[in-house]
């Protein structure tokens, strides 16, 4: 092989503001042999999906033009059929198809967002072509100084025209030339040269083969607190072709041809890529030409000066600054724009009146001389012969037949790369989807999780014209929905086992609070609005009702049990009742000392009430076996923030529930760490905490999405408890020792299996 290479791609994540792709074709070697390797280096300075579908339809078609070009087929025969025509033809293909396929979906492409650069390698020689801000080097041997130099081979390139894109045109300007020895090209996007010097990069890539270069590059950018992405391909000449090996031995060997040797030789290394048929570039006559001198000279703290350009770039990758008062032009600017909309809008209203007599004798006009031509026509058809008419007719069927022929091939030929696209893309998902089935026997979910985005996006750009397309489509789609569950450890309760009914008891109720006494096989369910208390009978699915004759109550909050199956529910007020499963007595109990709290959970462990104060920031603890019951103490040392907080858990440590389903985790009144596995789909705002001393797990309810979350006391995600055909989730309580899970909706209670793993 006579060249290395080596691909580089660092990416922020979701922090980008680009989308982005580094491409290297893979090929067999009888094909690179022949053929070369395609590369590509891609982004567009945009975040929408139509941008990844330009991407991924640039290097779909760009790599099947050029490895299925007819030419490329003839080289075979004729060896001197050149590479570069091969590859222009690919991208005029790629240009006229790329335009179609903006057309036809409808997508509003800005060029100037897009930074390409697309080429080939084929043994030492090098053809490309670049669009947008994407940067090129080389980097070769000077023997006379016996080090290495780089050279922007773009900025030696570049002339007036390349400024202007023409969309029909994007990729016309291709540059070619060899690979000297002892060489190296480096394609990189706009950002990577601003955080790596030219000195460093002469470092990395000529002491390191290029995987190790990426490495090295990669590890001095990570350091970089940067929210860009970095794009490379470095390659590298493994061989030296034998002109320039004669032509360093005579360097050597001679001494009186000697300065003559080492021009030649020094020439031979700094002859730049040039673009075909548009610029010869030589390095050594452009640095001697005097009209650049005088203008270098001219214009030095000009360049100088430009050396700022590497600030502002940086400045508007990491702080974006605004002017002052921006808010205030941008609003003038929207209010000038209305302004000279209306303007306008009035001024074509009343240039359309005025002219409207014009308008419609031209109408007229042009009404009369199209009768007239007809006529005319008319007056030479049945003026012509009988042959003359029958000539005429077979001329113009002729060339109908000939048109529609054109019009047919063509349409095949888009056929055929569209299926050719198709086919290549559904081999690409169903590739995917196996390695996703091997990630999860491995248990390698972040991978899976990887793979399971690209389809997503991939799948969106199959087409559903046909039958074929769309059943395919929906059985792709089913495969991904059946692995994404199983990704996201996704347990889908379509028809929970339903109980018992309450309503028969009485429409009116609105249960929304339970609590389970497990040695009973009693679920205790309360009714706020009635002031009644229900005792379902698990077994015989009865239920009976308790009322509470207080006439201060008006909410049941917070049902918390104690170890004699005693029920405590929040009142309001500094208020508890305690209810009594043996005998269904009600006991009103009232605390002195209450203050000025706002309680947004409570519990109860070792015969202690714990309430959550999300006002004060504070946990109050109470003993309900005492006669002082009515005297609490705080049980946090310092303050933090509970402004949030919607529930809490004891088991030995406290554990407090935020709404946006982040979990504090409190030891002898101090914070530890504790952070929860990330989940997908995200929580986004949770409703109910459920846990115990006897639990290994948290259960935390989502009730947007129908979801109970189940996390271990570590913070790993377990699974999820997906309940897609109940209405709401008012309540859930968990009976892990026969391992079910009970929940309350629009007071029917329903069970199913708890099947944490």
């Amino acid at each position: 092989m006579h060249y290395k290479i080596g691909q580089l791609i660092l990416t922020p994540g979701k922090k980008s503001n680009s989308i982005s792709e580094n491409f290297v074709a893979q090929v067999e070697k009888n094909k690179e042999d022949l053929a070369g390797k395609l590369f590509a280096l891609i982004e567009i300075e945009s975040k929408r999906s139509d941008d990844l579908k330009i991407i991924n339809f640039l290097l779909n078609n760009i790599n099947y033009n050029y490895y299925q070009n007819e030419k490329l087929i003839l080289r075979e025969k004729i060896s001197t059929l050149k590479i570069e025509h091969i590859f222009e033809s690919a991208l005029a293909r790629t240009n006229k198809n790329l335009i179609d396929f903006i057309k036809n979906d409808k997508i509003n492409f800005d060029p100037y967002q897009i930074n390409a650069t697309i080429g080939i390698i084929y043994k030492n020689e090098i053809y490309f072509t670049n669009l947008g801000k994407n940067k090129a080097f080389l980097i070769y041997k000077n023997y006379d100084e016996n080090k290495f130099k780089i050279s922007d081979i773009i900025n030696n390139t570049e002339t007036k025209e390349d400024k202007q894109i023409n969309i029909a045109k994007l990729f016309s300007n291709i540059i070619s030339g060899l690979l000297p020895a002892e060489g190296y090209v480096l394609f990189l996007n706009e950002a990577l040269p601003e955080y790596i010097s030219n000195r460093q990069l002469i470092e990395i890539v000529t002491a390191l083969p290029p995987l190790g270069a990426v490495e090295q590059i990669k590890n001095t950018l990570s350091v970089v607190n940067s929210y860009v992405t970095f794009l490379g391909i470095i390659i590298k000449r493994t061989s030296i072709n034998e002109t320039s090996y004669h032509q360093k031995e005579n360097i050597i060997k001679t001494s009186h041809n000697s300065l003559e040797n080492l021009k030649s030789t020094e020439e031979n290394t700094e002859k730049l890529l040039s673009p075909t048929g548009i610029i010869k570039f030589n390095v050594k006559a452009f640095f001697k030409n005097k009209v650049f001198l005088k203008f270098f000279f001219k214009n030095k703290i000009k360049i100088k000066n430009n050396s700022l350009k590497d600030i502002i770039i940086k400045d508007k990758i990491f702080f974006n600054k605004k002017p002052n008062g921006w808010l205030f032009l941008k609003f003038w600017k929207i209010i000038k724009d209305i302004f000279i909309f209306i303007i306008n809008i009035v001024i074509y209203f009343f240039n359309f009146l005025k002219n409207l007599k014009n308008i419609k004798n031209a109408l007229l006009s042009l009404i009369i001389n199209a009768n007239n031509f007809i006529k005319k026509i008319k007056f030479i058809f049945i003026s012509l012969t009988k042959f003359q008419k029958i000539l005429i007719f077979i001329v113009i069927l002729c060339l109908l037949i000939f048109s529609g022929n054109i019009i047919r091939v063509n349409i095949k030929n888009k056929n055929d790369i569209n299926d050719k696209i198709y086919s290549e893309n559904i081999n690409n998902i169903e590739d995917k989807l196996s390695k996703i089935e091997s990630s999860l026997l491995y248990k390698d979910n972040d991978r899976a999780r990887e793979l399971f985005f690209e389809i997503n996006n991939l799948i969106n750009t199959l087409p559903r014209n046909s039958k074929e397309q769309k059943e395919k489509y929906n059985n792709l789609l089913n495969s991904v929905s059946r692995l994404s569950d199983e990704i996201n450890n996704i347990l889908k309760i379509s028809s929970p086992k339903e109980i018992i009914n309450i309503s028969k008891f009485n429409n009116q109720n609105k249960i929304n609070k339970i609590n389970l006494i497990a040695d009973k096989n009693i679920i205790i369910a309360s009714d706020p609005y009635l002031k009644k208390i229900f005792k379902v009978d698990l077994k015989n699915k009865i239920a009976t009702s308790t009322d509470i004759n207080i006439n201060t109550i008006n909410e049941l909050s917070f049902p918390s049990q104690d170890k004699n199956n005693n029920i405590y529910y929040y009142t309001s007020n500094g208020n508890v009742i305690r209810y009594n499963s043996e005998n269904n007595k009600i006991t009103n109990l009232s605390i002195k000392d209450w203050g000025n709290k706002e309680i947004s959970g409570m519990t109860i462990f070792n015969n202690k009430l714990y309430f959550l104060d999300n006002k004060n920031n504070q946990i109050y603890r109470y003993n309900i076996n005492s006669a002082d019951f009515n005297k609490g103490t705080s049980w946090l040392r310092q303050n933090y923030n509970l402004t949030n907080s919607i529930d809490i858990s004891i088991d030995g440590k406290i554990y407090i529930l935020d709404n946006d389903g982040k979990i504090l985790l409190f030891s002898e009144g101090e914070n530890e760490n504790f952070t929860l596995s990330q989940i997908f789909p995200a929580l986004v705002k949770a409703e109910l905490f459920k846990s115990s001393s006897e639990s290994q797990y948290l259960y935390i309810l989502d009730r947007n999405s129908k979801r109970i979350l189940v996390f271990d006391k570590l913070g790993s995600f377990i699974i999820q408890y997906y309940f897609e055909n109940l209405n709401s989730i008012d309540d859930f309580i968990v009976d892990e020792k026969n391992k079910i899970i009970y929940i309350i909706d629009s007071q029917i209670l329903y069970s199913t299996d708890l099947k944490n793993k």
